[in-house]
């Protein structure tokens, strides 16, 4: 009897033994699967791989550690602190400052962007008593100064707003990034199912698509996915676009699976034809010989040079992400980093370059914004601003708070300089998912201009300059308006034989009739409004434009080439592609206006451009068509008809001359 005992006791032992084995079996599955969808960036399925493999062991830090890191790349921040604080309680005579060299400072930053700075201070003052790897320790110290110059500067800009822009630009999953082209508003909008998973509210089957909405105001339109071609497919994927009106090239990125099996961002390109036709898209050639990302693409002219800034993490960096440029001018141009003013151990990304108008020249002062979570700041990413000066950026400024926030703050995009943009945040609000810090939503910032301290003595009133004079700084953009279906052709055509200034005087015929319309329904209102809009903005661009003629024969005949760059509109009425052609044709009758202006004085710079002459004008199309209306297209005939008399369509049905360029 005891000797069987003592049996079934060894068998009892043994299959414990067996037991023990099989759950830390598990435990090593589990996070290899994890590990496995780290690497593939799903960083909520890594989540749950880790958390399922620690139920079937007791102890186990790496995984505990990987968890945190988990919640920290899901944007959790306060399940990301208590995690890692959980994990230091629980084990204090672990030597954790060596094992995971990292550890202190992650809490520290996960604190920070709960807003807790002192006790961050705290963790980084703790870690640096005996953290023995260097690298960490100079990553401490920098974090330290970002908290104690946060601590510093924790008092918001009182008179700056954010405005969270709401239901009609912002969905549940995520969107970010931003382009402002007139009153349309080009951005990335992430769709996605919420993941059942409970311990960190998380998405998944996400996908990103470049979206459209129009501005007006505080007021956006409900977003659309954008239709350009195959910018967008089926699948998802595109996002960042950047839209270089000077030349109808669409930059974006997506996505490419590189050397190693490897998933990578790289920057693509399309471009739109005259026929409103867009290329199948291209990888952009020096961002395809290697495996790293490319991300944030922005194009500008700067210094007389077309230069695209993007963030990469290529090698012979800086740190993570860099700001990089490139010339796009020079086809043997390599990207050049912009120096460690801007560039720092850590990451800068989504670049922004605004430019502002000066009286003597078209640009005189160029600034450059972009996030960093390198440079002090409030939190993780927060926004910064450098000058341009003598031909190099001068050390970048924190935009301080409300704009920065202790969450990650990115994609700044300017509407006008310290008035106001747009951002990118995860902070916390009312309106973003109860609080959580999951997901990004858009902003509007708005700020009171300040005024100078010191004005100037002679203040210049240029609402009253003459309408015979013409200077770009102050008259650019410069509209001409249409009546509707002017010019009139057929309807296929992209060209007319009329001018301008034949345009405007059918158009000028018709001024009674317009306010005639308003007459009969007593609305006297409505026709004051008719007859300002022809003396106000008809008739005196009218004046303008021959101002410019002069202005462009006084430059030309200087020896200076230039190009100007016209945009085509049209109102809602009739078909897209109509509408196309029809903007098309409106901006060919300036052309055709440009030729005859004064007995032709101009048309041989025009067909100097096409014989590429020393000394040439030339004139860039870019045909929008209706795609920026937001008047009503009846479907009624008579409701039809009556639109066309309606202010918000005479607004429409114009070209803008944008920009006058030398060459």
């Amino acid at each position: 009897m005891r000797y069987y005992l003592i049996i079934i006791f060894s068998i009892f032992i043994s299959l414990c033994s067996k037991t023990v084995t099989a759950q830390e079996s598990y435990a090593v599955a589990y996070e290899k699967q994890g590990d496995k969808a780290m690497k593939e960036q799903s960083y909520n399925e890594a989540l749950h791989s880790y958390i399922t493999a620690r139920r079937f062991v007791k102890e186990y830090l790496d995984i505990d550690y990987k968890i945190g890191c988990c919640y920290t790349l899901l944007l959790n921040y306060s399940a990301a602190e208590a995690h890692f604080r959980k994990m230091i309680l629980l084990n204090p005579d672990k030597k954790l400052n060596i094992l995971y060299p990292k550890l202190y400072l992650q809490l520290a930053q996960m604190a920070k962007q709960n807003g807790k700075t002192q006790e961050a201070l705290e963790y980084i003052e703790f870690s640096l008593r005996d953290n023995p790897d260097i690298a960490v320790r100079n990553d401490l110290k920098r974090e330290q100064k970002a908290i104690l110059w946060s601590m510093e500067n924790a008092n918001p800009e009182a008179d700056t707003k954010i405005i969270n822009l709401g239901p009609n630009i912002n969905n549940a999953v995520s969107q970010s990034g931003g382009q402002l082209i007139d009153s349309l508003f080009l951005f990335t909008k992430v769709t996605g199912t919420q993941s059942d998973f409970t311990e960190s509210l998380s998405f998944e089957n996400m996908e990103s698509f470049v979206d459209f909405a129009f501005a007006d105001g505080d007021f956006h339109t409900p977003s659309q996915h954008l239709d350009w071609g195959k910018i967008n497919n089926a699948e998802g994927g595109s996002a960042n676009l950047f839209f270089d009106t000077t030349e109808d090239i669409a930059y974006f990125t997506q996505q490419v699976m590189v050397k190693g099996g490897n998933i990578a961002t790289k920057i693509f390109f399309s471009k739109r034809d005259a026929a409103n036709q867009w290329s199948k898209p291209k990888i952009m050639p020096f961002c395809s010989e290697d495996a790293a990302n490319y991300t944030h693409p922005f194009v500008v002219m700067l210094a007389g040079q077309k230069i695209l800034f993007f963030a990469s993490d290529r090698p012979n960096g800086y740190g993570g992400y860099d700001l990089w440029q490139m010339n796009l001018f020079n086809t043997y141009s390599k990207p050049a980093n912009l120096g460690n003013k801007i560039n720092t151990p850590a990451d800068e990304v989504t670049p922004f370059i605004a430019s502002t108008l000066c009286k003597e020249t078209l640009v005189c002062t160029y600034s450059l914004y972009f996030a960093s979570n390198g440079h002090s700041g409030f939190g993780g990413f927060d926004i910064f601003k450098s000058k341009w000066e003598n031909n190099m950026w001068e050390q970048p400024v924190n935009l301080l708070k409300p704009i920065n926030s202790e969450a990650n703050d990115l994609f700044p995009v300017v509407i006008e300089e310290n008035v106001r943009g747009y951002l990118t945040s995860n902070r916390p609000d009312a309106a973003n998912n109860s609080g959580q810090t999951c997901c990004n939503r858009i902003y509007l910032w708005k700020s009171k201009p300040k005024a100078p301290k010191e004005p100037p003595q002679t203040l210049v009133d240029y609402s009253k300059r003459l309408q015979d004079e013409f200077n770009p700084a102050f008259d650019l953009p410069l509209t001409l308006y249409f009546h509707n279906d002017e010019p009139k052709e057929a309807d296929n055509a992209m060209k007319t034989n009329m001018d301008y200034n034949e345009c405007y005087n059918r158009y000028n015929a018709l001024k009674h009739t317009y306010a005639a319309f308003y007459r009969v329904n007593d609305d006297a209102e409505g026709e004051k409004q008719i007859l300002d809009f022809f003396s106000q903005k008809i008739d005196y661009s009218m004046n303008k434009l021959n101002a410019l003629m002069t202005y462009l024969l006084q430059r030309l005949e200087e020896g200076q080439s230039l190009e100007i760059q016209v945009r085509g509109f049209a109102s809602a009425l009739f078909t897209a592609d109509y509408n196309f052609k029809l903007s098309e044709r409106r901006i060919n009758s300036l052309e055709n206006y440009i030729r005859n202006w004064n007995g032709g004085k101009l048309a041989p710079y025009l067909d100097a451009a096409k014989t590429k002459g020393k000394i040439r004008l030339t004139i860039k199309h870019l045909a929008m068509g209706s795609s920026q209306s937001v008047s009503a297209n009846p479907q009624n005939l008579n409701a039809k008809r009556n639109s066309v008399y309606t202010i918000e369509a005479m607004n429409e049905r114009k070209i803008e001359i944008k920009i006058i360029q030398e060459l």
